[in-house]
């Protein structure tokens, strides 16, 4: 009896959320629709319509919590699980539980405030839809939260650890000195602590917030309603919607005969000179980065067909995979790019102009390994390849005009002030559609239905965790912990050289152990002021802080580029490791050079923004 009981219950969950999962997607859909409404009508019709804004945010903040309740139940969130992973299965289950309590009083304490922030916003509508009521937003925010609360106690009661089964605004309160540098240091050593023993990057910063307003001041006195509104109101913004159709290019390029179009074009034109199909890998990088804005979807993407042809022709595996890895970094300097997006909000910082900024320095890290690679060819005597005939580079040209075009439309676009970034994300979707469903037609329905999914789940546990890093710099600003972090920086030096050389070593190391959009959430509320307080550009700050965790993803032992192509190539995860060191050389001293000469990275987007 109680066996059918259960049976019935997992069939009506299943069916409950494959129910939910199709509104998410629902959903998803329709905010690309209604943000591509948006840029039609103010570009083709000079008739913005403002309602497709506020509507476009309003199904984000849905997507961000359901989204995330859907991801819980599947345990993807992101976390740092290399410690938990090794630790014995008591140790990790103990462990477990302790995280999956405070993962749980996090949730209750927003799931309360959105149940609250709901009943008192009934009155209030969204300007431009005077017919809907802001209560709506925050349902969005109780019905996600009450689902990932009852996955989080569900797998409490299984015993299950966080990991993956196969892998088993009030003004600032004013305090003492003391009481200012303690909370600082609970706040850090609390997050950190919480991250490494494989809690949710999201839920760490969620609870470590909870547990530090709790010290403050006392449990009774929890602003429930405050961190329900931060982070609705963290996912509540138009240039995050940049995000999601980023992730959805990198996708559907990859189905659409775009990625092999590419590869075919920088293999005529420059395959023939030694170690030239290493040359064409990083090419392709270079321009598949003015595309997608992603590293992974780089490597994922270009992966595959560059590591085949490179080993088909003789070229070493490790080092192909090495080269695939290595290249896939330019993909979020080279514009557009997603960390940079992130940076942008967190920091107030013009995307545009970071945007625009990353240009030189992806370039420079282009030719920078293409020098690495004649080196290495030279003295391995990597093979030779015949020369393209003119015909063939003519065809190449031809069949991959359209997909060259993506760049110079967006790069383009963005440089002239035609459209903002999140704009561009847009056409970059309506643009990858129409080449690989009309003109290519080597996408169907089915896989474009397939991309979006996988997108849909990529946006949600990117979501979650800006909306949880609102609550996060919403206790760093009220409790004035960027202030004493100042402070105590300020108090080693005040040479801005100085700190940014700090700041780098600071994030190599955190690049290694952390995913780097995680990373930028966590560290941009808390460097950001001090690099600011000694007068360095925002923008160059964005970029060094960008690069320096685009080589954390090719750095062990979280280095997700890494385990990408590792998959993609199929050799040992050490090898790789070893085959990918030589590149750290041209990456680093790229990051030395925007260090200490900043108009590489300002003069671009002051000479063209300021016209």
């Amino acid at each position: 009896m109680t066996g059918n009981v259960n049976q019935r219950l997992a069939s009506f969950e299943k069916k409950f959320m494959g129910a939910l999962d199709g509104v998410n997607l629902f959903l998803f859909v329709l905010l690309i629709i209604l943000a591509s409404l948006q840029v039609s009508f103010r570009y083709l019709f000079f008739a913005p319509l403002p309602w497709t804004e506020e509507l476009s945010r309003f199904f984000l903040v849905w997507v961000a919590f359901l989204g995330a309740a859907s991801v819980t139940r599947r345990k993807l969130h992101i976390l740092v699980d290399y410690l938990v992973s090794k630790m014995p299965l008591r140790a990790n289950r103990i462990i477990g539980k302790i995280l999956y309590l405070l993962g749980i009083a996090f949730m209750a304490s927003v799931l309360w405030g959105s149940i609250i922030m709901m009943e008192d916003a009934w009155p209030v509508h969204l300007g431009s839809i005077p017919w809907l009521s802001v209560s709506f937003l925050y349902l969005g925010a109780v019905i996600g939260s009450a689902i990932m609360l009852f996955y989080l106690i569900l797998h409490l009661r299984r015993g299950a650890s966080f990991l993956p089964p196969e892998l088993e605004t009030a003004p600032p309160e004013n305090a003492g000195q003391r009481g200012e540098v303690i909370l600082t240091w609970l706040f850090l050593i609390v997050l950190l602590l919480l991250i490494f023993v494989g809690l949710p990057i999201a839920l760490s910063m969620g609870a470590t917030t909870l547990i530090a307003v709790a010290f403050k001041r006392g449990i009774g006195d929890i602003p429930h309603t405050m961190m329900a509104q931060r982070m609705v109101y963290g996912v509540n913004s138009f240039p995050l919607l940049a995000i999601p159709f980023f992730l959805l290019v990198g996708r559907l390029m990859n189905i659409g005969g775009i990625t092999d179009r590419i590869y075919t074009f920088c293999s005529v034109l420059i395959g023939h000179v030694r170690g030239g199909l290493a040359h064409v890998n990083i090419m392709g990088s270079m321009i598949f980065a003015g595309m997608t804005g992603s590293a992974v979807s780089d490597a994922v993407g270009l992966g595959q067909m560059e590591i085949k042809a490179m080993t088909d022709q003789g070229y070493d595996r490790k080092f192909a995979a090495a080269t695939t890895a290595a290249s896939a970094t330019i993909g979020p300097i080279i514009p557009p790019s997603i960390p940079m997006v992130l940076y942008g909000v967190l920091g107030n910082v013009s995307v545009g102009a970071l945007f625009i900024g990353g240009i030189i320095p992806g370039v420079l890290m282009g030719l920078f390994m293409m020098a690495v690679v004649a080196t290495v060819a030279k003295r391995r005597g990597f093979p030779l390849q015949k020369r393209a005939t003119l015909g063939q580079i003519i065809r190449a040209i031809y069949r991959a005009v359209f997909p060259l075009l993506s760049p110079v439309i967006l790069i383009g676009g963005i440089w002239g002030g035609i459209f903002t970034p999140t704009e561009a994300g847009v056409v970059a979707v309506l643009y990858s559609i129409l080449l690989g469903l009309v003109i290519y037609r080597e996408m169907n329905f089915r896989g474009l239905l397939r991309m979006l999914k996988e997108a849909l789940d990529d946006t949600s546990i990117l979501l979650f965790i800006i909306a949880a890093a609102s609550v996060y710099g919403w206790f760093i600003a009220r409790y004035q912990i960027s202030t004493s972090i100042v402070e105590q920086m300020l108090a080693i030096s005040k040479d801005p050289m100085v700190f940014l050389f700090i700041v780098n070593l600071l994030l190599l190391v955190v690049g290694c152990i952390m995913e780097s959009l995680a990373a930028i959430n966590i560290l941009t509320p808390i460097l950001l002021p001090v690099a600011a307080s000694l007068g360095i550009d925002p923008v160059h700050f964005g970029l060094v802080m960008v690069l320096n965790l685009m080589i954390g993803l090719i750095t062990p032992p979280v280095g997700m580029v890494l385990y990408a192509v590792q998959r993609v190539a199929g050799i040992n995860f050490d090898d790789l490791v070893k085959a990918v060191a030589i590149y750290y050389i041209p990456l680093m001293l790229v990051l030395f050079m925007i260090t200490v000469f900043p108009p590489l990275v300002t003069w671009l987007p002051s000479t063209i923004l300021t016209k």
